[in-house]
């Protein structure tokens, strides 16, 4: 067989995943509404609907991206496939409890244990390092802990996390293609090969995702959509060594995780939408989407850049920290 150079690979798999979600995506829009899935967009005055389930998209091209990956780099030394294998089957059982819960509409306290599972594959082929080196505090060797706890609290973390700040059009693809770039360079000045993979290929999907999903959206990504965004995050991090990066990553979720507490996750992330387009925030404040409507008034996609200015901001900071994380 041909032995490919690591850059062909990760230039063939980051090509594959964005046509294959650029072309997937407006097959799933006009399957949507045939079958009338589709949601109500809560920021627009006219409530107008829109094409649900797009992260099926997502999974697609994720999923062609890493068999890509594996199947040119069988001869690649400096490729751990497992690894890969192990963050395929974690993304792929993230995308099906997705779809499970974009279909069924499940109460929380059912479907928030449910990314936990998926973590499995995961776990199963001993991806990352169970020494992690803490600044300030030193090494700390968590054993069996690691690969039976942590990585399902990570992947299971990451995917409810993601899911928690979304609802406004181009939010969810927008944070995502941040936290992988930021991912990729990372990975890439660590030499993390695999996890610089992952990070590419979800990138890339997201790119081409964020053409049909920026204002006005013309799909949705879904649950099916915010958890595999979420759970390759995590898999990356845990894969590549990263896992104190990705929290960096993740800070404007722990906020929001706050927000959501003082509701006991009853809130979303809408606002109130008057007939010029400026949204409000709804009495109580459940969400940083709220926080900036209260803020000064704000258009939707206003609310979404001041979103994405803060998640480029813990990105720029993760990777300044970035030899102090590793």
């Amino acid at each position: 067989m041909v032995q490919f150079a690591l850059f062909e690979v990760f230039a063939f798999s980051f090509t594959l995943s964005f046509l294959a979600v650029f072309f997937a995506v407006p097959f799933v829009i006009r399957n949507s509404r045939h079958v009338g899935l589709q949601g109500v967009d809560f920021n627009k005055k006219d409530r107008r609907k829109v094409p649900e389930l797009g992260g099926i998209a997502l999974v697609f091209g994720l999923s062609l991206g890493l068999l890509a990956a594996i199947t040119l780099g069988y001869n690649t030394p400096a490729l751990e496939k497992i690894f890969l294998l192990g963050a395929l089957g974690t993304i792929l059982l993230m995308g099906l409890m997705g779809i499970i819960d974009d279909l069924y509409v499940l109460k929380r306290r059912v479907k928030a244990p449910l990314p936990f599972f998926s973590a499995i594959p995961l776990s199963s082929v001993r991806a990352g390092s169970r020494i992690i080196d803490f600044p300030f505090i030193g090494p700390i060797h968590f054993g069996s802990f690691y690969p039976v706890i942590a990585i399902p609290l990570g992947v299971g973390g990451a995917s409810n996390a993601f899911n928690m700040l979304a609802g406004l059009n181009g939010l969810e693809a927008g944070m995502g293609i941040i936290m992988a770039t930021a991912l990729s360079i990372a990975a890439f000045s660590t030499g993390a090969w695999e996890a610089l993979i992952l990070s590419l290929c979800l990138l890339a999907s997201l790119l081409a995702f964020f053409h049909y999903n920026r204002f006005p959206s013309k799909v949705f990504p879904g649950d099916v959509g915010t958890y595999t965004i979420g759970a390759t995050i995590a898999s990356a991090a845990i894969i590549g060594n990263l896992e104190l990066f990705g929290l960096v990553l993740f800070a404007p979720y722990f906020v929001e995780f706050l927000l959501k507490l003082r509701s006991r996750f009853q809130a979303q992330c809408f606002g109130i939408p008057d007939t010029k387009g400026i949204l409000h925030s709804p009495p109580h404040i459940g969400s940083l989407t709220h926080v900036i409507m209260r803020w000064q008034p704000v258009t939707e996609t206003q609310v979404v850049r001041v979103l994405l200015a803060v998640e480029a901001a813990a990105a720029v900071i993760a990777l300044v920290a970035l030899p102090y994380l590793i």
